[in-house]
């Protein structure tokens, strides 16, 4: 006698599996739920479903749903995980809500791939943007797509207004289009943290100068939106910026009042591009930004003068990073003159900088006083081991401080002992 196999579920178990043998018939529940979530499209509601049984229709929405319609309506963060999981592989430290995380990701591909050869039909639909992320990518396209104008905003625009109440941070790394920054920013009014880097990614063989870096008119309409708009982070970095530039975005940054956090990073900023960042630092507009990345520009000693003034004068800068310059031996003395008279500094980088022996002593002067200071990044510079005794010395007579010698020329036994009191500090 065949034996008789009885399936025992909770309807009200979102988790229960949706998958019966032939011939078993699901339970109404279930069947219920099918049928709403086939039709959803045509009625994107939830309107007179019971709340035990949201999970159990929400679950068998299609991922692949128009985002113009699932975006308003569907809040439940499973969903939008399954949708992420789909796309990506996603570090969990990275995901504070997964609508969000969607969504931002999402319009950063969208953006990232604007203005490429190619694009599929103008449509929002998830499976369109999957077959352009793949394309873009180097993959192949699984059947005929047509294409329209590679330069139409038409499709960007309506996917940047479907996402605009979830985007708070984007990370570009390349626009390629140079699209409308004034556009982008008016239209995301939620965002908060922007990162732009005008590379090229996945160019191959068809790569052209002409491709990567910042243009004037990407700084002008940057500066344009910069007046209104409620960035708390910028970064423009890996984007050959240069001085001339950088006047026209720190002009719409002098009427900014609400970007604390600014990266200038890996571009060709030199002492005079330095001196026009400094007027958003001046102590007389009441300046907030908190933190200032120019690691990795064309900073050297003549740049000294402008450093000492800025840390002498200055009340709002925490942090400060000029890794990857080389502001040299003469630039750092200048700089420790105006730090042995600054109130506020918390990390500050210097690493990689060319300063030899002779900054050594007016450096640790300047840090064993400071009331702050916490953290100094000193590694890859060329101190040379008599140096190495001042740095003892300093650690020694200020327990908070902690700092950051490798790679100095100091010697083993040095940089071990200077590793070791650092232990436990910052």
């Amino acid at each position: 006698m065949a034996a008789i196999v009885r399936f025992v579920r909770d309807p009200r178990d979102p988790q229960s599996s949706l998958d019966y043998p032939r011939g078993v018939i699901p339970p109404l529940t279930e069947i219920c739920a099918s049928a709403i979530g086939d039709s959803f499209a045509r009625s994107p509601t939830f309107e007179g479903i019971p709340e035990w049984a949201l999970p159990i229709v929400i679950r068998h929405i299609p991922l692949t749903l128009d985002l113009s319609i699932a975006a308003p309506v569907i809040e439940d963060e499973g969903y939008w995980r399954r949708r992420c999981e789909k796309r990506w592989t996603v570090n969990l430290h990275e995901v504070s809500s997964w609508k969000r995380y969607f969504f931002q990701r999402y319009v950063e591909e969208a953006i990232e791939a604007f203005g490429t050869p190619r694009r599929p039909k103008q449509s929002i639909s998830e499976i369109d943007y999957e077959r352009w992320s793949r394309q873009n990518k180097g993959a192949p396209i699984d059947d005929d797509t047509d294409t329209i104008d590679p330069m139409d905003p038409v499709l960007l625009q309506q996917l940047l207004h479907t996402a605009a109440p979830f985007v708070e941070r984007l990370v570009l790394h390349q626009v390629l289009s140079h699209l409308d920054l004034q556009s982008l920013l008016s239209t995301l009014g939620n965002l908060r943290n922007l990162a732009l880097s005008y590379g090229a990614r996945n160019v191959g063989t068809e790569f052209r100068s002409d491709l990567v870096g910042i243009r004037a008119s990407d700084c002008r309409a940057l500066s344009e939106s910069l007046r209104a708009c409620n960035l708390t982070k910028l970064a423009v970095t890996e984007s050959l910026l240069s001085d001339k530039q950088v006047r026209a975005i720190v002009k719409g940054l002098l009427e900014n009042h609400t970007v604390a956090h600014l990266d200038f990073s890996h571009n060709t900023l030199s002492a005079a591009g330095l001196k026009t960042v400094c007027h958003l630092l001046h102590p007389a507009r009441q300046p907030i930004i908190t933190h200032l990345n120019l690691c990795h520009n064309q900073i050297r000693s003549d740049a000294g003068t402008l450093l000492r003034d800025l840390l002498t004068h200055n009340r709002s800068l925490t942090h400060l990073s000029l890794r990857l310059n080389h502001i040299a031996t003469e630039g750092a003395i200048d700089l420790a003159s105006g730090l042995a008279r600054n109130e506020t500094l918390l990390e500050l980088n210097l690493s990689s900088n060319g300063i030899a022996t002779q900054a050594a002593a007016p450096i640790c002067d300047a840090l064993r006083e400071h009331p702050r200071l916490r953290a100094v990044d000193l590694s890859c510079n060329l101190f040379g081991s008599g140096a190495g005794d001042l740095f003892l010395s300093l650690l020694h007579d200020n327990a908070q401080i902690f700092i950051d010698v490798r790679l100095c020329d100091l010697g083993q036994k040095i940089e071990e002992r200077v590793a070791k009191m650092c232990v436990g500090r910052h």
